[in-house]
């Protein structure tokens, strides 16, 4: 047996003429293999040396804007060397840190008894191993820099490494390199199949005018610390190996040269070729087979230095064009949310409704969008918002040339680029693409658009069922054609339209039926055909049980302090999330349905069981300081108030102008809104009626975080 070590001898006996053999035998004992590991240790002598090694803009200025990029990178890349260490560990991993010596004992004793003591020892041993387990896992919540979110994170298995993937219908890849081709060839194609070209011109005469034009200026020291100071303190890096907790860490060594590379990209329109390299990393979608490369989506990385540079641009481009696009645009814009957008659509249709006008919203989708827009687009409508000549250059520069690649456990796959698509994983691709769409909201008056991102919705009007046909009709060729002229492929099969106060007629899109829907989600949140949220409710109620029963599962070992903080992300999220747009409108029914969801996360959170009688969830709710579902609502109510404080003055400014002087008037407040109907149902209603409650030094606070607190603390009276 190859497994088995042996020895054998003779030996004299000493209690007879014969000699004695022995013979020893067992498993051979295998060495534990080593691996070297590399350790991030940024040590007073790596910070000496880069301070002695600084960077001198002297001999920085007889170069390109390439070679002072390139330069940069190398110097940053010898720090990064120098703050990295080589730590040989052992390759074995402790399945079960906790277990130890005395729960061996314990377990041989409760193994090896065979009367009525065994099922004793045994109840004591299990004792015995699940507090071993809760001392382990409280003392790594104690130790660890992410506390209990680092403890779930060290016990979950979603981020090991990828396996292999099907390339044909009876093949399998065989090594990481043929993975990671096998996804760039799918990436690649999927854009290539969608991808048309752009008509720029033919969309330029729906754009409003511009008088003003802007360019890129130069930028400071301190906007360069600002963009750093951005950067996230993690070890993520981009196809450079530099991470942003490299930059962050010789942020003062660096910036006086990073300063310099910027301002020549800024004078000079230019973006390094050396910046532009994409890490393009397979995450599983959670649906489908794991083996089919379709089932994933690509999560790029890029550069972190060219971040600082685009952080700069991003936000000259921002303060330049951001009271130049609509209202209704939603998507990566200051205090612009997904919780806004589904407000004043549901806004928008049960003010149609109170109006007697019936009312239809037609939501259509694009396939790739991101990776599929046309770059010519993007530049023409720079152009038509007043952009100068650097920065057309710059965006140009910016768009052209960039390449990516997969990474599958570190083996790169052929790189790959397109002349299309408004960059994934950079910090200007979502406000490029904002701008790339902007004449979608301006193409037609048969609706008023809400948008997203990708994500939009068209809300039409008419006094007539027939009419109002005839505009979703009329719509859906209006909107087929600027996808047509933006070249953007539309989804119909993703298409839906639902009619409020009647009945849509079946719409026809590109040889396909759409038909009508009693309800369609938007933005994560659930909009019906009557205007009701009970859909919303219930799907909210599923995810807080779900959630109950993952701090129930995941937290059992947790103290109740931590389990709290479960229940405050995993709980509090999911009934935050989106709740300006449903948590002003929840009926008393509505209200308990979600109390009783949310106190079965709270018996978790105690370690009661699911189902008990003569407990009162209120007081141990009250003990935990935790919120109630009403009370959270009523927040939620006055935040929303605060925040339209701008639009709530100028309406008490023009009824000043009107009617005498009262109390209520001293105090900030309205009058009533009108309340029947489904003006009584819209959340400006309930905005408007919460302005009313709020005491004035709550309506005179400027600052939201401060405004936040006196809010918490006036509901908790």
């Amino acid at each position: 047996m190859p497994l088995l070590q042996t020895k054998s001898d003779i030996f004299n006996s000493g209690i007879s003429d014969h000699h004695g053999i022995f013979v020893q035998f067992g498993r051979d004992k295998k060495k534990i293999p080593k691996v070297t590991v590399s350790k991030w240790d940024f040590s007073s002598e790596v910070r000496d040396y880069a301070r002695k090694h600084k960077l001198n803009i002297i001999n920085l200025k007889g170069l390109s804007t390439e070679e002072i990029a390139e330069k940069i990178i190398k110097w940053l890349r010898d720090i990064n060397n120098l703050a990295h260490k080589e730590v040989t560990i052992s390759s074995r991993r402790v399945k079960n840190p906790w277990y130890n010596k005395a729960l061996e004992v314990l377990k041989a004793e409760y193994e090896s008894s065979t009367d009525s003591s065994r099922n004793i020892k045994r109840n004591i041993y299990t004792r015995a191993v699940r507090r071993a387990k809760t001392n382990h896992t409280r003392h790594l919540a104690k130790s660890l820099k992410g506390g209990v979110w680092s403890v779930l994170k060290r016990n979950t298995t979603s981020h090991g490494k990828l396996s292999s993937v099907q390339i044909a219908p009876d093949k399998l890849t065989t090594s990481d390199l043929e993975t990671a081709n096998a996804f760039k060839t799918t990436f690649e194609s999927k854009v290539k199949r969608l991808q048309s070209a752009a008509r720029p011109n033919e969309l330029l005469h729906v754009m409003p005018e511009v008088t003003q034009n802007w360019d890129l200026t130069t930028c400071t020291p301190k906007n360069i610390a600002d963009a750093i100071d951005r950067l996230k303190p993690n070890g993520s890096c981009g196809p450079d190996n530099i991470s942003g907790r490299l930059i962050k860490s010789v942020k003062f060594e660096v910036i006086d040269a990073l300063t310099y590379l910027t301002n020549r990209c800024l004078t000079e329109g230019y973006f390094p070729d050396c910046l532009k390299n994409t890490k393009v990393i397979p995450v599983y979608k959670n649906k489908g087979s794991r083996k089919d490369t379709s089932n994933y989506r690509p999560i790029a990385i890029a550069s972190v230095l060219g971040k600082v540079i685009e952080t700069v641009v991003n936000t000259q481009l921002r303060s330049a064009i951001d009271h130049l696009l609509p209202s209704s645009m939603y998507g990566y814009r200051e205090g612009k949310s997904t919780e806004q957008a589904l407000i004043d659509l549901t806004d928008a249709i049960k003010d149609e409704r109170a109006r007697n006008n019936y009312v239809a919203v037609v939501a259509l989708d694009a396939s790739a969008a991101f990776d599929v827009l046309d770059r010519n687009l993007v530049v023409a409508m720079l152009e038509a918002m007043g952009a100068g000549p650097i920065m057309i250059k710059f965006i140009k520069s910016f768009l052209h040339g960039v390449s990516q690649h997969v990474n599958i456990n570190g083996c790169l796959s052929e790189s790959w680029s397109f002349e299309v698509g408004s960059g994934q994983g950079r910090i200007l691709s979502p406000i490029l693409y904002n701008v790339g769409t902007i004449s979608l909201y301006f193409w037609t008056l048969l609706s008023k658009f809400f948008g997203f991102a990708d994500d939009g919705a068209d809300v039409i009007s008419a006094p007539t069922v027939r009419e109002c046909n005839n505009k979703i009709q009329l719509l859906l060729s209006e909107r087929s054609k600027w996808f047509e002229l933006a070249g953007m492929t539309l989804n119909a099969s993703k298409t839906q339209i639902v009619g409020f106060g009647f009945k849509p007629d079946v719409q026809s899109l590109h040889d396909f039926e759409v038909q009508p829907s009693s309800n369609f989600k938007f933005l994560g949140m659930t909009i019906e055909s009557n205007l009701s949220i009970d859909i919303h409710v219930a799907n909210v109620c599923n995810k807080i049980r779900s959630a109950a029963a993952r701090i129930r599962m995941e937290g059992s070992f947790l103290t109740t302090c931590d389990r709290r903080a479960l229940y405050q992300a995993w709980v509090n999220g999911v009934l935050c999330s989106n709740g300006g747009a449903y948590l002003p409108l929840l009926n008393k029914t509505q209200t308990q349905d979600i109390q009783l969801a949310c106190n079965q996360a709270i018996r978790a959170v105690v370690r009661l069981p699911r189902k008990s009688v003569d407990v009162s969830i209120t007081e141990i709710r009250n003990k935990l300081n935790l919120p109630s579902v009403e009370r959270i609502a009523e927040q939620k109510c006055l935040q929303l108030a605060w925040r339209a404080r701008s639009s709530l003055r100028t309406l008490q400014k023009q009824g000043e102008l009107t009617g005498p002087t009262t109390r209520a008037r001293n105090k900030g407040n309205l009058p009533a809104p009108d309340q029947k109907g489904h003006r009584g149902k819209m959340i400006w209603t309930s905005t408007i009626l919460a302005w009313n409650r709020l005491p004035i030094e709550i309506k005179e606070e400027e600052k939201f975080a401060q405004a936040k607190k006196l809010i918490k603390r006036f509901t908790s009276l």
